[in-house]
């Protein structure tokens, strides 16, 4: 119904509004006026909303020129301007459509709300069905005049009914002649049975970045870039998300069920995120912090109603940011986001007084943190590419080994380390990367490993015990790594293994490059000593999948993360910029005053 609605658009808007003079639109305008629905005002409910809509008219008077209205949840949303429609049809069917309606808030790609509504035969004037209403509108409207029989000037096919039926002829023996070949030579099951899935995956990117069959990309639309990312040069795919949210609802993917299970599973509390990021069903330092900080944002926002007072909520949110960095103490990401929080909250006390107004404001301020992170992970992406491939002049590609997983999975999306080495596959400019298994949770066989097959990058996974005959016999050209936390000396505290990862480069005259936003710094702890390092449970060591790989009753020592000293780094790549370890905190106090706002 929806490819059948958006051909009848393609092929028959008129782009007139209600009042348009043209043939077309003055016929069907006449043919609403004799059915007496011009100018009325209808309504229906879904299970979700109520939605009030004008046939060319306003349903309300106080709201200036909004055609329909949708109240959900004590919130009123525009889905479509009365002086932005279209309306077209012939005395066989009928379509108006409404745009430029209320802009979506990190969903629906950020795009304006629309609306369409179908006339269609039907014996009860009025009956209206919502058809369709996640960030596409649609709504079925009975008529009765559309179930009689109009004498035609010709019974001849128009070149254009043809052309329709021939391509939904063709449409049909591609998909079914498609889903039994995939399904019979390749074994395929589920949604692998559809013929050229990465096609139709990359058309729906398209739309997601304001695009559609009709026209072509709107111009200067920034990307979200968890939906849509470049991987080589003529290859577009679907970025992994850690996270999915839109206010009032948060999924996260569990990353324990991963490779075997992608499954999204919603936090609905804030004891939902501390125990998701305690067991490490979603991990990697900004990851932690913007789930944590959401967790805040969507049981505040189900819970706005029980508050009676500012100073209240800020004790809350204080509260309960406090209570998430216990989780995982030593991700500083979060530590730093709930200062920042903290930081933005107090002054916002004492100038906003209006409950509603505080806790709206409140939570737009939090739900930046998506699209920051975003950007800094494209921005370490860009400039570390950049320097890496400046400072190895001899080879036109570029061999890396990198640890655990710095991808989508550890961020909102794209990545730090991994970041860097998806934009050299971007330039044409990676030859290969080797990865490492990091056991004892194996983060990297597990996980990054999912995002490089994925992405379809070139690779190759090796055990933790091979890297130092990997340097030494094949050609690797930089180590690349994440960071949970850099301190003010530039120290890091990484996921185990990285030390080791660092004295093997050091050997071997291998550059070791840190990647991490300037979120991850702790300027407060001077040296990687200070860290209090997070011990893990012996069962990650003894058993997997509930399995026991050792014998029972041995001892084990298994922490989190290891300390890597700044003089075995080479540089430290962040959003602003490229540092040595030994200018990174005159540096970063340099660019803390002149940042002047804490969403940079």
């Amino acid at each position: 119904m929806h490819v059948i609605l958006l051909l009848i658009i393609c092929l028959t808007s008129v782009n007139a509004d209600c009042s348009s003079e043209s043939d077309k639109s003055k016929f069907v305008r006449e043919k609403m006026k004799t059915w007496g629905i011009y100018n009325q005002i209808y309504s229906v409910t879904s299970r979700t909303a109520t939605y009030r809509f004008g046939i060319c008219s306003l349903p309300n008077n106080s709201i200036s020129n909004a055609a329909i209205l949708q109240e959900e949840n004590n919130e009123s949303h525009i889905l479509g301007q009365l002086d932005q429609s279209d309306l077209t049809g012939t005395d066989k069917w009928m379509l108006l459509t409404y745009e430029n309606g209320t802009r979506y808030v990190n969903t629906c790609g950020n795009k304006t709300r629309s609306a369409a509504i179908i006339f269609i035969c039907g014996q009860k004037l009025g009956d209206i069905t919502v058809v369709e209403e996640n960030c596409n509108y649609v709504f079925e409207f009975q008529l009765p005049g559309l179930c009689s029989t109009v004498p035609q000037a010709t019974k001849k096919l128009s070149g254009s009914v043809i052309f329709f039926i021939i391509l939904l002829c063709l449409a049909s023996a591609y998909l079914i002649g498609g889903f039994f070949y995939m399904r019979v030579k390749h074994g395929a099951r589920g949604i692998d049975q559809i013929p050229n899935l990465d096609f139709w995956q990359r058309i729906g990117n398209f739309i997601g970045e304001k695009c559609d069959h009709c026209r072509c990309c709107k111009t200067n639309v920034p990307r979200t870039g968890y939906l849509f990312q470049e991987s080589g040069p003529d290859l577009h795919v679907m970025d992994v998300q850690a996270i999915r949210y839109q206010r009032g609802s948060l999924l996260i993917l569990d990353q324990l069920r991963l490779p075997d299970e992608t499954v999204y599973v919603p936090i609905n509390t804030i004891d939902d995120a501390w125990k998701a990021i305690h067991t490490m069903a979603i991990r990697g330092a900004s990851a932690i912090a913007v789930c944590g900080v959401l967790s805040v944002a969507v049981e505040l926002y189900h819970s706005r109603t029980k508050f009676d007072s500012i100073p209240s909520i800020l004790q809350f949110v204080t509260d309960q940011l406090n209570y998430l960095i216990t989780a995982r103490p030593t991700a500083f990401n979060m530590t730093e986001a709930a200062k920042m929080i903290i930081d933005y909250l107090i002054p916002l006390s004492n100038k906003q007084q209006n409950l509603t107004l505080y806790i709206n404001e409140l939570l737009d301020f939090m739900e930046q943190l998506l699209q920051r992170d975003l950007d800094h992970n494209r921005s370490i992406g860009q400039l570390g590419a950049e320097m890496i491939h400046q400072q190895i002049t001899t080879k036109k590609k570029l061999t890396i080994l990198t640890h655990a997983n710095t991808g989508s999975l550890a961020t909102v999306g794209f990545g730090t380390a991994l970041g860097i080495i998806r934009q050299l596959n971007t330039n044409n400019l990676l030859q290969l990367v080797y990865f490492t298994e990091t056991r004892p949770c194996n983060q990297g066989s597990r996980l990054t490993a999912y995002e490089l097959v994925h992405d379809r990058i070139p690779h190759t996974m090796i055990c933790d015990s091979m890297a130092g005959l990997l340097m030494r016999t094949q050609p690797v050209h930089a180590v690349l790594v994440g960071a949970e936390r850099i301190t003010a000396n530039g120290d890091i505290a990484n996921i185990i293994g990285t030390y080791q990862l660092a004295i093997l480069a050091k050997q071997h005259d291998i550059p070791f490059y840190v990647a991490a936003a300037t979120t991850s710094i702790d300027l407060t702890t001077r040296t990687g000593s200070q860290i209090i390092i997070e011990q893990r449970p012996s069962s990650e060591m003894t058993s997997l999948k509930g399995m026991n790989i050792a014998a029972e009753g041995v001892q084990v020592w298994n922490p989190a993360f290891d300390i890597t000293p700044a003089q075995l780094i080479s540089s430290i790549i962040t959003e602003h910029g490229v540092f040595k370890p030994d200018e990174l905190e005159e540096k970063l106090l340099t660019l803390q005053r002149t940042v002047k706002s804490p969403i940079s």
